[in-house]
């Protein structure tokens, strides 16, 4: 009867996990007893799983321990287990806005647990989802959870003790996965944070340099039947520099960013040389190394511009695939689309985009090691670095090798393009000895493979010529940087308007002054349901009704969506992880999101009033205003 209703309400909200568990027999040797308190206790080979006498004050005593402070609003929770749910009740009483993921990875395990408990309360509990195995992949629900929880606030990782010694493995692999997983969307989340500005004010000073040189989709295909390798600085790079050298003129190099430094430094200039990063480090890099006339330099607008401006060869340009005003102000203007490569959190990642773009069947990893041996030296040629925040890991060799979180965010995302790359037919090799394995790149004896080589030759493609001149640019970006113009003031306009509508709620609704008259939110009468006054939810309901369309109208805008996006924060996202229920929320709970609203249609109003000065220094007939 129990497993029955259980099943039920498991179907209501995921058939298919109804029927997984359905098809599956129950594990055996799982069986119960009753405690002190008169709950069930599941029992494994003679070993309780839960106290003999109480299980649910151990697990409150738990549950005490994981939410040991004021819970944060947004605060999401995944957990490793959910056994008979004692434990899950008790982390929702002691944090009831929270979310939580859940995971149960033993289908029959899991089956026998739902026959000997009631746990339907939790399985149709609104902000519990539970997860039968785990996918960190991108795009998938665990990702796309994650993502939400880390935006809108905090992500706590648990797990019940016994679960953690019942399935080690699984228990080691789901934590790893957590935790690389959330470093890799803190990371990113921390780079727009930390260049938002800079990318956007970087493209408008690379207007020129973008739309002056021909585009990476003029080069689409152009190399379907070479093979190439693709060079990193990692340290194992120095052992294969001769190696390299034979290969000049018979495969195409290409150095992703500051990799090119020691390919210099050897005498190895190679055909292209992909440089994206936005920051004065990178210019620093690099600043010594731009005088390749036999390079082309592959770029997009977030570029730092100085590099851009100061290189001395041929040039190739493309649209970033988060960085949209180029872009925009090219279909204006009519000119033909330049090409889209990603921008990453590694310049390894649009320059394998690169590659597989230029057709090449086969690409060579060359110093791609995400490691380094020795934590003094894990740069290849002449420069050290000295890193001390790095963790042990098991390369290539099986010998211990040193990474950091950032190397291992790396290796996340450059083998989800490997494996759409193996999908394509293409193949990806692993030339590092001492690096880190890579899922999709096979090793390979890159000595015996340029052997292999000796009798290829190899012809970069023909620059594309007839590009404009600055003063056809800035004559035929007129009218697109009118338009521009006029469409960020518009967007100004309706931030404003949205700004005014929520002022005064957010207003009403700010914490009491303890020196002066209370705000309505602190008015509360007693026994008020949720410490929030009726009048007061009506008020905030009609208020918002008046501002959500202002909203609206910014989310939907032309500029907001190819400018200002990516320099504030995701309302949509924010709005997603902090749904306001208004008949139930407490004051606090309708002041955090009411400031939320209000933040964020004075930060978009704020930037459109920015980023339209800025554009208005760019004015037709004055070539070096770009």
């Amino acid at each position: 009867m129990i497993w029955e209703q259980n099943l039920r309400a498991i179907r209501r909200r995921d058939p298919a996990l109804a029927e997984l568990l359905e098809n599956t027999p129950s594990a055996d040797g799982l069986d119960v007893i009753t405690a002190k308190n008169g709950d069930p206790v599941p029992v494994w080979r003679n070993q309780p799983l839960a106290s003999r006498y109480d299980p649910r004050r151990e697990a409150q005593a738990w549950a005490a321990g994981i939410v040991n402070d004021v819970p944060s609003a947004g605060r999401a929770y995944l957990v490793f287990g959910l056994g008979l749910g004692y434990h899950l009740e008790a982390l929702l009483q002691k944090d009831p806005g929270a979310h939580f993921m859940v995971f149960e990875i033993e289908p029959g395990w899991w089956r026998r647990l739902l026959e000997l408990r009631d746990v339907r309360h939790l399985i149709k509990h609104k902000r519990v989802f539970i997860q039968p195995a785990f996918d960190f992949s991108a795009g998938s629900p665990v990702f796309d959870w994650l993502l939400q929880g880390t935006f809108a606030g905090e992500v706590k990782v648990a797990e019940i003790p016994a679960y953690r010694d019942l399935f080690p493995e699984a228990h080691h692999q789901w934590r790893q996965g957590v935790l690389d997983s959330l470093h890799h969307l803190r990371v990113g989340l921390a780079t727009r944070e930390h260049w938002k500005d800079v990318w956007l004010q970087n493209s408008i000073a690379n207007l020129f340099a973008i739309f002056a040189n021909p585009g990476v989709s003029d080069l689409l295909d152009s190399l379907t039947a070479t093979p190439a390798v693709m060079v990193a600085a990692g340290p194992s790079l120095n052992e294969h520099l001769e190696t390299l050298r034979g290969l000049v003129g018979r495969v195409p190099i290409i150095a992703a960013g500051t990799g090119v430094v020691p390919l210099v430094q050897a005498g190895i200039h190679p055909d292209y040389m992909v440089s994206i990063d936005p920051g004065e480090a990178n210019y620093a890099a690099l600043k010594d190394y731009l005088d390749l006339p036999d390079t082309t330099l592959v770029f997009f607008s977030s570029l730092h511009p100085r590099v851009a401006a100061e290189f001395r060869g041929p040039k190739v340009s493309a649209f970033a695939d988060q960085e949209h005003l180029p872009q925009w102000l090219g279909e204006l203007a009519g000119w033909n689309h330049k090409g889209v490569l990603p921008d990453a959190a590694s310049v390894a990642i649009p320059t394998f985009k690169f590659i597989l773009d230029l057709g090449c069947p086969e690409i060579i990893l060359l110093g791609q090691d995400l490691s380094f041996l020795d934590p003094e030296n894990f740069y290849a040629g002449r420069r050290k670095i000295t890193v001390t925040d790095y963790l042990p890991r098991t390369n290539i060799a099986g010998e211990t090798a040193y990474t950091t979180r950032q190397l291992l965010t790396m290796r996340r995302e450059l083998e989800m393009y490997i494996a759409q790359a193996n999908q394509r037919g293409r193949r990806v090799y692993n030339a590092s000895r001492t690096g880190l394995p890579i899922a999709g790149a096979a090793p390979v004896d890159f000595a015996a493979w340029a052997r292999e080589q000796a009798g290829r030759r190899f012809t970069r493609p023909e620059s594309i010529l007839g590009q404009p001149s600055p003063e056809e640019i800035l004559e035929k970006l007129r009218e697109p940087l009118a338009t521009v113009r006029r469409e960020l003031s518009t967007l100004r306009e309706t931030a404003a308007a949205a700004t005014l509508a929520l002022a005064p709620l957010r207003d009403q609704n700010r914490p009491p002054d303890p020196l002066g008259a209370p705000a309505l939110a602190g008015r509360v009468p007693p026994g008020t349901p949720g410490g929030y006054p009726q009048a007061a939810r009506k008020a905030t309901a009609d208020q918002l009704s008046t501002a959500v369309p202002r909203l609206n109208q910014i989310l939907n805008h032309t500029a907001y969506q190819k400018i200002i996006r990516r320099t504030v924060s995701n309302l949509d996202l924010l709005v997603r992880t902090r749904k306001l229920d208004l008949d139930t929320a407490d004051a606090a709970q309708v002041r955090d999101f009411v400031t939320m609203l209000y933040n964020f249609a004075t930060a978009v109003g704020g930037r459109a009033e920015r980023y339209h000065a800025e554009l208005r220094k760019i004015e037709p007939g004055k070539p070096d205003a770009l």
